[in-house]
């Protein structure tokens, strides 16, 4: 049955943050991740997909063995960072602290896998390595993507996809588990990306033009609008 709202609402609300920017909330099939006044990351949901043909162990970010949190419940690995935004993808989980770095956690998409080998998840968010060096401003999740833009409005993009190289916007032949510079024109500085399921928008300023919007991924239904 549907939840009443007051069930949904039943954090008091000194401890959420109403007014920002950035997102203090995001979903995606079967789990939730919201950022409460204080900072702290909280989670709520299922690591099982509700379709039953994947499992997104560790992206509930809660240690291993948890599969279900009913109530959104701190991250503790997290809860000494001021988290600025989140970001949920498939069978992952994407964090933005204070300091520009981003932390992750969740299962990794594999799509020739076989059934003796088992996915190796990610029980608890972990620092992403490949970013370290950069000020990350903004994040975004598609259902098996990571993109992050950093300070400079560089937009970086990683994490095993079926779509490979194309929908991570990147050239044929890079490691798609490695943060990696889209192959955007020279010159743009992006400003906000957004992912889905299968394609990504981004929008980027140039010194001469503002405004113009890069799409990459599949476009079977025409959500790239380059029909």
């Amino acid at each position: 049955p549907a939840a009443r709202l007051q069930d949904l609402l039943y954090l008091e609300a000194r401890d959420m943050v109403v007014s920002s920017r950035r997102a203090l909330v995001a979903t995606f099939d079967s789990h939730s991740l919201l950022v409460d006044a204080l900072g702290r990351a909280r989670v709520c949901g299922s690591a099982r997909s509700p379709l039953g043909d994947e499992d997104g162990v560790g992206k509930l970010g809660l240690g291993e063995g948890v599969g279900c949190v009913p109530r959104p419940a701190v991250i503790p690995t997290l809860a000494h960072l001021r988290i600025l935004s989140v970001a949920c993808g498939r069978n992952h989980s994407l964090f933005l602290d204070s300091t520009g770095r981003v932390h992750a956690c969740g299962a990794p998409y594999a799509p020739q896998r076989t059934a003796r080998e088992p996915v190796v998840p990610v029980w608890a968010p972990e620092l992403v390595e490949g970013l370290r060096d950069r000020r990350v401003v903004d994040i975004s999740a598609g259902a098996y993507t990571s993109f992050a833009i950093d300070a400079h409005g560089t937009l970086f993009s990683w994490l095993a996809s079926p779509h490979g190289a194309l929908l991570l916007g990147r050239k044929p032949g890079s490691s798609p588990g490695t943060p990696a510079r889209v192959d955007l024109p020279r010159g743009a500085c992006v400003r906000a990306v957004s992912a889905g399921w299968g394609h990504a928008l981004a929008v980027t300023d140039t010194a001469a033009r503002t405004g113009l919007v890069y799409a990459f991924g599949r476009n079977h239904l025409g959500q790239l609008g380059l029909a």
